[in-house]
């Protein structure tokens, strides 16, 4: 099933490479010692150009955003499994007392299985992201589009937790 937040990179044409190639090619062989030390600055002009986007400080900053995005994620699933396993007065209370409807998985409650279903793709979502983030080649338009995506799910995963937890409390005994 293909990802909608994640589509694969365009392949970049090669032709370009190619031409590069030949025409050091044609130099070495017309100009010989000469054109051996022409082709050699034109690789290295062209590495350098292929390996140093121009682009590069636009890039860092997406994926700090983005990894900033998913923290926000992980300090949701972060506190619903301390309100789940906490061992403190607060946890164990609040999972009793105030709040029990929360940590049933299977409630029919509105709020509190939106909330459910959120985390759970959450998780997947947290993990999928995970994987993709360490291509080194993602395209800005890429990040962009991770970004908006890790953002609308931190909001609406925040806003489930908040609704599920109020919810819950008007239920509790």
């Amino acid at each position: 099933m293909p990802d909608r937040y994640f589509n694969d990179k365009p392949k970049q044409p090669n032709w370009p490479l190619w031409l590069i190639i030949g025409g050091c090619a044609v130099l070495v062989l017309w100009l010989r010692w000469e054109g051996v030390v022409l082709a050699a600055i034109i690789a290295a002009i062209t590495a350098a150009v292929m390996h140093f986007r121009p682009d590069s400080a636009e890039v860092e900053t997406l994926r700090a955003s983005v990894l900033l995005s998913i923290e926000d994620i992980q300090a949701v699933l972060s506190d619903y499994e301390h309100f789940l396993h906490g061992t403190d007065p607060e946890a164990i209370a609040d999972r009793t007392m105030l709040r029990p409807a929360l940590a049933d998985e299977t409630s029919v409650v509105p709020e509190i299985e939106r909330f459910h279903e959120l985390r759970v793709a959450a998780e997947r979502f947290c993990a999928r992201v995970q994987v993709r983030f360490d291509d080194a080649d993602m395209s800005v338009a890429h990040l962009e589009g991770l970004l908006q995506a890790t953002d609308r799910r931190a909001a609406e995963l925040q806003q489930a937790w908040t609704q599920a937890r109020h919810v819950a409390r008007k239920l509790a005994p």
